[in-house]
């Protein structure tokens, strides 16, 4: 996540370990399927809203650990509606609260998978019906 990028293939790889943050490899035979987000389009101040995360296809994985950010307007990042996801292969629900203060305007919610590095971004729009 730190370091995202397309996967390399090679038959070696030069590993460096950090003394506090963990270092997570993914390997795989195949490509990792990318990230999905299903919810709704509009949503008003103090509305709770679930999204379906998922994956657009198979994966070797048991599990991939998904970050799921919602992002403001102006693309500022709350982390208290923020949170990291066991998504299995048929997807799992993320249910957040939105403060009854959100600004409107179009908000993004954004899903990166830990594994592949992945990333998707859906946008809803913030405000009266």
């Amino acid at each position: 996540m730190r370091h995202p990028g397309p996967p390399r293939r090679s038959d070696e790889l030069e590993i460096g370990l950090d003394a506090i943050e963990p270092t997570i490899l993914a390997v795989s035979a195949a490509p990792l399927p990318a990230p999905t987000l299903s919810g709704p389009d509009h949503a008003q101040p103090g509305a709770r809203l679930t999204w379906r995360v998922g994956l657009d296809g198979p994966t070797p994985a048991a599990a991939h650990a998904m970050r799921v950010e919602l992002l403001d307007p102006a693309g500022a990042l709350d982390r208290r509606l923020s949170d990291v996801l066991r998504v299995e292969a048929g997807g799992t629900g993320w249910t957040v609260l939105l403060p009854p203060s959100a600004v409107a305007g179009e908000w993004s919610i954004r899903a990166t998978d830990s594994l592949a590095g992945h990333s998707v971004t859906r946008a809803f729009t913030v405000g009266p019906p």
